[in-house]
């Protein structure tokens, strides 16, 4: 999970938000604590009567992309293309379709590495509910769906999806789109382990230490960009053994690739959220020195740190 530093120097006021000044507000979404920040800019100061909307549209996007891509939910996007029958033509929103086309493109990119399609391996070791639907082979791949340019899928065989390496990413692009669009110059958006950062002052970025994680490091400065961070966080506190890491590689490369994380923290910096939240899965997998990531990397414009 990714940390600001101490904003004791930031404050609030009724009319604006001068330099030096923040709005923040928190909301359980897409199972963590998601914080939003407006800051006061260098070029003005932002009326507050314009951030609490902008931080109250940004939620509003995030909850939807909660609504539309959940495993969990059952009038998601993916649960009703799980409840229907192979062949048939599955309607899905334009950012449904988006982050299926993201993904596949990650999957192609990695051959096979980053995979959406490993639902089945995880409902197997309990880590997800079993949807409805028919239940697909463990060794069922993500090129098992077509993506049709009117923004319908079809799956030419059983095949569970989960977007959660990815979709939490877009959650915090599409947040940051929305406080811009709503007139914020700067600030962040943080879902869990995804960070992204947009004005012109440099913001210190922190990271927990896995092994310590009540303690935090210095990762960098970041001004506009995004950070996510995986690793082997709180296992034991939800119960999970050491084969039962919630990362799981492409079908095509299990047994290739350790249960347990091959790293205890990757990190990766990149221009937006939703690549730095699926490369951080491929670096686990793959390693930080796989010629697949290192082309992964390099395609994205993006940077990796482990430890």
């Amino acid at each position: 999970m990714l940390h600001r530093a101490s904003n004791a120097y930031w404050h609030c006021t009724n009319s604006c938000l001068r330099r030096g000044e923040m709005l923040k507000r928190a909301r359980p979404l897409l199972g963590t604590i998601v914080e939003i920040r407006v800051d006061g800019a260098p070029e003005g100061p932002v009326p507050a009567r314009l951030a609490e909307p902008a931080v109250a549209s940004a939620f509003e996007s995030i909850a939807y992309v909660d609504k539309l891509m959940s495993f969990h939910r059952h009038d998601s996007d993916l649960a009703r293309l799980h409840a229907a029958e192979p062949g048939q033509r599955v309607s899905v929103h334009p950012w449904t379709m988006h982050v299926l086309r993201q993904a596949f493109r990650m999957f192609e990119l990695t051959s096979g590495t980053f995979d959406s399609s490993v639902a089945a391996a995880l409902v197997a070791d309990g880590l997800l509910p079993a949807p409805a639907g028919p239940r697909p082979a463990i060794s069922t791949t993500f090129d098992s769906i077509v993506l049709h340019s009117d923004c319908t899928v079809v799956r030419k065989e059983a095949v569970w999806l989960d977007l959660g390496g990815i979709a939490k990413g877009f959650a915090v692009d599409v947040a940051v789109g929305a406080l811009r669009d709503a007139g914020g110059r700067a600030g962040a958006v943080s879902a869990g382990g995804d960070l992204r950062v947009f004005g012109d002052t440099d913001q210190p970025i922190f990271v927990r230490s896995p092994q310590r994680p009540a303690e935090t490091h210095l990762l960098g400065a970041l001004n506009r960009g995004a950070v996510a961070t995986s690793g082997a966080y709180f296992l034991d506190s939800f119960g999970h053994s050491a084969g039962k890491y919630a990362i799981v590689g492409g079908a095509r490369l299990r047994g290739q690739v350790p249960k347990t994380p091959r790293y205890p923290s990757v990190s990766v910096i990149a221009p937006r959220c939703i690549w730095a939240d699926a490369l951080t899965k491929v670096v686990t997998l793959a390693g930080i020195e796989s010629p697949i990531t290192i082309k992964a990397l390099s395609l994205y414009h993006a940077q990796a740190v482990v430890s």
